[in-house]
């Protein structure tokens, strides 16, 4: 008996650590909104920088923003490698500031990379959206302005580029395919089936086991 409790009360905990499991995935996720621009040089104001987190706050693309004074290499190498050494999530759209060399530059994950957003389209979203404003002297405002305009445009994109042609895909042979669903379909149901009865066996073995009288 002292063994079916001890087997309830691991089934009772587990969904707890679920529940635990999926707080730290949320603290860790506002966290992430939280650290949005990573600025040692002190570029911005304490004032803009405030500005900017509260307004990219609003938009439900996920954005990141590193400010260094130069590089020594190649632009695109390095914004990929802070992006990967980051360990960002894949979704996330990287504006990398150069101060001293005047420079912009913008990446993301080969996920959103492939769908469509590539350098071509962030090329364009700087020059409508971010240099205009720049030439204002208004950094910070510039650099809210690109990212609203990214994520204005993307669903546009992301449409532009699943309606582009694609090359056609040879036909599957359906009747293999049916018949490997059909077997794994069995299989799976016989093993759901067999671990079903063999919990139950074990509960009901330990259960007769607690309850056995003594001589």
């Amino acid at each position: 008996m002292k063994r079916v409790s001890g087997i309830l009360k691991v089934l009772l905990i587990f969904p707890l650590l679920l529940m635990l499991s999926s707080n730290v995935l949320a603290n860790s996720n506002s966290l992430e909104k939280i650290n949005i621009i990573e600025d040692a040089y002190q570029y911005f104001t304490d004032e803009e920088i405030e500005f900017i987190k509260e307004e990219i706050e609003k938009l439900p693309e996920n954005y990141k923003f590193i400010i260094l004074s130069s590089i020594t290499g190649d632009i695109k190498e390095i914004s990929k490698a802070l992006f990967n050494n980051r360990n960002f999530s894949q979704d996330t759209i990287l504006i990398l500031i150069l101060k001293d060399d005047r420079k912009i530059y913008i990446t993301t994950g080969d996920v959103l990379e492939k769908k469509g957003l590539d350098q071509e389209f962030f090329n364009r979203e700087i020059e409508s959206y971010f240099l205009p404003k720049v030439d204002e002297g208004n950094v910070a405002y510039a650099l809210v302005n690109l990212a609203r305009g990214i994520s204005n445009d993307i669903p546009k994109q992301l449409v532009k580029e699943k309606n582009s042609p694609k090359i056609p895909t040879p036909p599957k042979n359906t009747e293999s395919s049916n018949s490997k669903n059909t077997f794994f379909g069995y299989s799976n149901q016989f093993l759901w089936t067999s671990g079903i009865i063999i919990l139950v066996l074990i509960l009901w073995f330990f259960s007769v086991k607690g309850f056995k009288i003594k001589k």
